[in-house]
Parts: C-alpha cells; structure tokens; sequence
C-alpha cells in the first residue's frame, strides 16, 4: 500500500497483542472525521502458516475443486468418478492419462488434452496399485513443476500432484542455446568453482555433458520460455540454471548437489576402532576395495576393477578437492585404511536397508554402483568439515575444526546415500521447502539405519562445537539451542520456521521441522510402519516440487494405502503434522481410500498484551512522521521522523517495525509502551 498525499496510514500494533488498521490519524484537539473499522477481529482465525497461503493461495485438498490456484499453479487431489472411462480394461498409460485429464480439464484450465503431458513413468507396487507419473507439456516443451501421479487401486482412480493452466506465450527465442550456454558458464563463474573435468572425472562420473533444454517456467506470475541447463562446473557440483529464452536473464538456479552444516573379504579396523568384515576384489595379485558380492553387481559388464558395474566403490582423493583419485588397494588385502573402511562398511549397510526394508536394488533403484571418497579437502587444500552427495558419489572430509573424519558415521553415509534415491524417486528440488524435505528424508532414513538413536553425526561431531554431542537431532531439533545462532539448532514448527535466502532457503534449518513430524509419527506408530510409510510417500507421491503441504498428504495417503483409512496410523500421522503446524484437507476420512478428508487446521492462541496504534503523518507541516499512541487516539509519543517509500511491518510481539526510507534504506524502529 502506497501512502499518498493528505490520507494517513494508521498500524495497530501491540506488545504481545493484535493487529488491527484504522482509516486516519486523529489529530490533537480535534474528532475523528470518519469511524474507525477493526479489519481483523480478535478472534479471527490466524494468519496462514508460512507453508500456506491464504484463501485464493490456499493448499489444501477436495474433491474437484481442490484444484486450487496459487497463482496460475494448480495443485491438489482429486478422485475420479466410478462412472469415468478409465473403468474400461486394457487401456494403455498414455490412454488412461488422457481420459483422467478430461474429467478434470476444466478445472485445470486446460483446452486441448492432446500434447498435454507426456508419461514419464509406469509402475504397479507390491500391493496392486498402479502409479503412472506424467509431466505437463505445451507444444512439446516441458512445463516446470507441472507434474501428476495418476493412482489406480482395485478400479478406484485418484490424481494428484500439481498442474498449471494451458500457457498463453509466444514459444520464440532470441537466446539461441549456444548462446545460452556461454550466459550459464559466466554466471556459474561467479558462483562456484569452475574448471574443465579430467578424463578421470569424467569417466567416474560418466559424465556426457551439459543436459539443455527448453521449458516453460512458472516466475513472478507469469510462464516463462526458459533454456534448461544442467551442468557440472566442477565434479562436486551440478548445477541447473534457468536461461530466459527472450532476455538472457538468469530467472532461476541452484546447486543440485547436497552440500552441508564404497570376491574376497577382510577385516579391519574402522574409524571408531571396530573390527569390521569387508568386502574387497583381487585383481592381478592387487586387491581392491570394490564389493562385488552384493546381488546388483553385473560381472558380464564389469571392466574390473576400473569400472565395476552394480558394484560398492571405495576410492581416494588424496587430500586433495577430488583433483586426483585413485583406487584404495592393499597388496595383501590386509591392514586397510581406517577412513576406507568405515566408509565402505557404511556403504554396505546403507546398500542392505534399503534392499531389505523396502527392496530397493541400489541408489538409483536398478542396480548402480555406489561410490564413496575419502580424504576430500577444500580447494585450498585445507581440511573439509563436510560430507555431501554430488549426484552421482559420496564424498568425506577429514574434518578441520568442528568435525573428526565424517566417513566415520553411519548416519552420514545414509545420509548422502539417501540423497541420491530422493534424486532418483521424487527428485526434490534442493531449494526451499522442496529442498528441505530433501534434507529431511536424508536425516529420516539415515536414523533409520543407525536406529538406536534419534542423532545425526553423533560419531563425528566434536563437543566444542555441538555441546549435545550431535549435529541435529530428530528428537528435539533445537538440539540444545535457542536460536539459529546456535550450533545444530533448527526449528520444529512452523512458528519458529526461517523464511530467508541463506542455505538455499534454509533446506538444512527447516528440515528440522518435518523431522519432528516424523519423529512424532513413529513413535506413536513404531519406527518400522513409520519408515515403510516415508518410504512410500517419497516414491510414489511427492514431486520434485513439493512443499510441505505435499509431505503431510503424502504421508497419510500412504497410512491409507498400507494401513486403512481412519486407522491408529492414519491419525498418528494427521496428529504429528498438526503438532508442528502443517495443515491440510487430509484424503481419506471417510471409510475408504481417498477422498473426503477433514480440515485439520485449528485456531492460535490470542496473543495478550496492551494494543497500541502507529500513526503515520505525510503532511509538511509537522516534522515527525511516526507516532505511538493509544487505541483511543491519545498520548502522542514521536517515533520517528524519517519519510517512508512504503509502510511499516511490524512484528508479531510488537517489539520493534521494518520500513523503507525515501533513501531506499531499511530501517529498524524499537517500539515500546507509550
């Protein structure tokens, strides 16, 4: 709201109280001109969460009209009518996709069905239903984020996930892709790292290249036809940008990567000075730490021992930013790098729950190799307080100042490991809320593995730097914290959730709220039903997309798939993303699967305390621009007397207000009792 000449802007604000806007200021001595109107009642319902949005934004799920607008995004959950055409036998995915966009068409705002989507994938699960995933399109071009699941149960067909309306652009470019590519490379320079990958890095990435598009993006409101360029400026970064096909401008981009806060056997001592039995490859009377005894290995396609098929990889960097690697090896398979071993026992593990628990062959779910490298340093050669997945391996630091070496810790090898089936299930993009979800399910499953307590980095961290004695905590995400500023604190509900830049929109701070979800999920249900229901919900619902909303649908949806409607799991799962603040129209609710659902969202507390107003004064002839006063209009305190581009935000508690000065600078007022 822009002020304007002889109208003043009137702020109610309170120290713990309520929020209200009058129409003008009173001036001393003299009676309100016109009646002052509360625009927000004190027993309104709150204020949407930040993972909502209000009315016409709203997330939520119905029948039909769940397909709500945020924007031009639509997304939702809708049960197709038993009367549908879908009920016919023998009908192929591209068909039954096109006869489950016609019952909805109009709600979603699409004209032509024809070249509409594209199936991405097709699959029926362990319990009978079928899951075709199926990306939006226009005129052949991929819309960003415009992705669906179509579900089929016993004949009962249900759609959910995001689409948006039928894009109204000129499908033109003025950037050729060349050309986009050059802006990328410019842009990226500035970012990170860049340099030409050696015929070594190359050849254990398998990479072939940058990967370049066109897509429509979704921006500020408004579709975009954008170059889609995903690179490697570096081996332990994949980068995507979003090239505006018209402009050159860069419209979006992000690391991919994760970055935060590996037939005879041996043993050998790990890290923490356990025995460990490994499994290593003799080779030419060389024995190499590569375990081909798992039942993913390919030996027909194998060239050992440099390039193993579906085999655990263990290689080292040499202290160096992954600039030089080399096989870990041991002439007398004996007497085995401590740092080595303990990433490639980890690796095995993590390998076997996911084979085991939810039979899942490998990261990539068809049998991949799995690769860890140890001894990776900073570019500068000193050492690296970090773990992370790139995309295709994991990699260890040796710790420097707040960590001892991480491939010491079972719970980071899940961790990265588990990165990489997000990437090769949801593919949740690493920013935001999408992006934290990521993070999450890395710390979920990675607990799952080392499941004895509800600790990440346990094993590694040192106590000068995380006094718990752990870097985050599923348990308590405040991890002995009171705010960001201290070490491994995170929020745990959407009140305490970071709506900032950093950390790519905080995916390593507001993990910690859907971690919470999960930890208060299991334990009401047991970890074993709760790591099946994760499972489930990140393969077969979520999109890369998704926002926190989408989890809390996922999740029941999928107590509703593996344990009936209206069950103990059911509620549990419903009652955990109550207790942190996520809300939605949850499927299910009625006695069957899908549909119906009740609005689980609940009013806030009122705030107490005084209310007072914050009077603004654009008029020459008083020099002060800000009052404090009384709800009454009385006890005129001066503020300010700074001139203001914008109006002022004030805080919830009352404590102090934001604005902008005609000098384009932000300021901060500290407000108090008048």
């Amino acid at each position: 709201m822009r002020i304007y000449t002889k109208f003043y802007l009137t702020i109610m604000i309170s120290l713990l109280g309520n929020f209200l806007v009058f129409g003008q200021k009173q001036v001393p001595g003299k009676p309100y001109n016109k009646s002052n109107t509360r625009v927000a009642p004190k027993h309104a319902n709150p204020a949407p969460s930040v993972n909502q949005s209000a009315t016409n934004n709203s997330t939520v799920l119905r029948n039909l009209d769940g397909f709500t607008a945020n924007r031009t995004k639509l997304i939702g959950y809708y049960e197709l009518p038993k009367t549908s055409a879908l009920q016919k036998t023998g009908l192929q995915a591209n068909q039954k996709v096109s006869l489950a966009l016609a019952e909805v068409k109009d709600a979603l705002g699409i004209n032509s069905i024809e070249g509409a989507f594209l199936v991405k994938e097709s699959s029926v699960d362990d319990l009978g239903m079928s899951h075709i995933r199926f990306s939006q399109q226009y005129q052949g071009v991929e819309v960003w984020g415009g992705e669906m699941i179509l579900h089929d149960k016993l004949g009962k067909q249900f759609l959910n996930g995001s689409f948006f309306p039928e894009p109204s652009l000129e499908m033109t470019y003025a950037v050729s892709k060349e050309e986009a590519m050059k802006l990328t490379n410019l842009f990226l320079g500035s970012k990170t790292w860049v340099k030409e990958l050696s015929a070594e890095e190359l050849f254990l990435t398998k990479y072939a290249g940058p990967k370049v598009k066109q897509v429509i993006y979704p921006t500020n409101g408004k579709m975009t036809l954008c170059w889609f360029i995903e690179t490697k400026p570096n081996l332990l970064s994949t980068w995507r940008c979003f090239i505006d096909a018209n402009t050159g401008a860069v419209v979006n981009s992000y690391n991919q990567a994760c970055t935060v806060d590996g037939p005879k056997t041996a043993n050998s001592l790990d890290l923490n000075g356990v025995s460990r039995s490994i499994n290593t490859y003799e080779k030419s009377g060389n024995t190499f730490m590569i375990d081909a005894s798992r039942t993913m290995f390919n030996a027909t396609t194998s060239n050992m021992p440099d390039d193993p098929i579906g085999a655990i990889w263990t290689v080292d960097a040499q202290n160096t930013y992954v600039k030089s690697i080399v096989h870990v090896t041991s002439s007398s398979n004996s007497n085995w790098p401590s740092k080595a071993v303990s990433a490639h026992y980890n690796a095995g593990i993590a390998y076997e729950y996911y084979k085991n628990t939810h039979a899942r062959n490998s990261i990539n779910g068809s049998g991949g190799t799995i690769i860890s490298v140890i001894n990776v340093t900073e570019q500068n050669g000193q050492g690296m307080d970090n773990a992370f997945w790139t995309g295709e391996m994991m990699c260890y630091g040796n710790g420097k100042d707040a960590f001892k070496p991480l491939a010491g810790s079972l719970d980071v090898a899940g961790h990265e490991m588990t990165h990489g089936v997000v990437q090769n299930t949801a593919n949740l993009e690493y920013q935001g809320q999408s992006g934290a979800m990521n993070e999450s399910m890395a710390d979920i499953f990675a607990c799952m593995m080392d499941r004895d307590d509800w600790l990440l980095g346990d094993d590694v961290v040192k106590i000068q730097y995380f006094p718990t004695g752990a870097l985050r905590s599923l348990q308590d995400p405040h991890n002995g914290g009171n705010s960001l500023n201290d070490n491994g604190y995170q929020p745990k509900t959407m009140s305490e959730y970071y709506a900032g830049t950093e950390d790519n929109g905080g995916v390593h701070i507001n993990s910690g709220i859907p971690n919470w979800a999960f930890y208060k999920f299991a334990t009401a249900v047991t970890k074993n039903k709760a790591e099946k229901v994760y499972y489930r919900a990140l393969s077969k619902y979520l999109t890369k997309t998704a926002k926190f909303v989408d989890l809390r649908i996922a999740v029941v949806q999928s107590c509703i798939d593996l344990y009936g409607d209206n069950s103990t799991e059911y509620n549990a799962a419903k009652a955990a993303f109550n207790e942190v603040g996520i809300y939605a129209t949850d499927p299910g609710g009625g006695g069957g699967t899908g549909g119906g659902g009740t609005n689980t969202a609940i009013d806030l507390p009122i705030n107490p305390g005084q209310d007072y107003l914050l009077s603004y004064d654009d008029s020459n002839i008083d020099p002060v621009t800000l009052y404090q006063t009384s709800t009454t209009g009385t006890n005129y305190a001066e503020k300010s007397r700074r001139t203001m581009k914008l109006k002022p935000s004030v805080t919830d508690d009352g404590s102090f207000a934001v604005f902008v000065g005609t000098d384009s600078k932000i300021y901060k007022l500290t407000l108090g009792t008048t």
